[in-house]
């Protein structure tokens, strides 16, 4: 019975962290890709000295200049690591762009369709209502959006239309509100 529970509750977990990746997962791979960036510059670096290093004694030994062969072979397999993380860098920067793209695209879809849609509503009200109860209509809307969108007082009241200048003055200092 208590293996149900562990079992049902590993699930359920897993679902929530598949939810979660499908939901952010463009912001992973943007977090991907400058973790990626940021690892690349610092494996280079590393493996830039090493190199350096490595070239500089194998040249000693030889008394001689390495050729660029000689020297890919000598440390060709230091770069890989900073490859692998480039590569990886690019790819998540990339993903992260074509979902984002694609994100823009489906929300610029909506946008038109409910464009449309408005425009349908607006042009069908003023045939039946006529174009005085239109305007009337888009007005009560207009205001009922400003009253929302309004600050609030203590009361809960839209604070731009209850107060009056005066009011506004009293409260505020003079530095504020002129």
């Amino acid at each position: 019975m208590a293996e149900n529970y562990v079992i049902e509750g590993t699930k359920a977990i897993g679902r929530e962290i598949w939810k979660f990746g499908q939901d952010n997962k463009a912001h992973i791979l943007t977090g991907l890709g400058v973790a990626g960036t940021i690892t690349t510059g610092i494996l280079s670096a590393r493996s830039g000295a090493r190199a350096a290093r490595r070239i500089d004694q194998k040249e000693r030994e030889l008394n001689r200049r390495l050729t660029a062969k000689e020297k890919f072979c000598l440390c060709g397999k230091d770069f890989i690591a900073p490859a692998v993380a480039g590569t990886l860098a690019v790819v998540g920067t990339v993903g992260s762009d074509v979902i984002n793209t694609k994100i823009i695209g489906e929300r610029t879809a909506l946008l038109i369709a409910s464009e449309k849609a408005y425009d349908q509503l607006s042009r069908k009200t003023r045939e039946v209502l006529g174009e005085k109860k239109a305007r009337q209509v888009q007005d009560e809307v207009t205001k009922e959006k400003v009253i929302e969108q309004s600050p609030k007082d203590e009361e809960g009241k839209p604070y731009l239309l209850t107060r009056t200048a005066t009011e506004k003055r009293k409260r505020c200092p003079v530095s504020v509100c002129g």
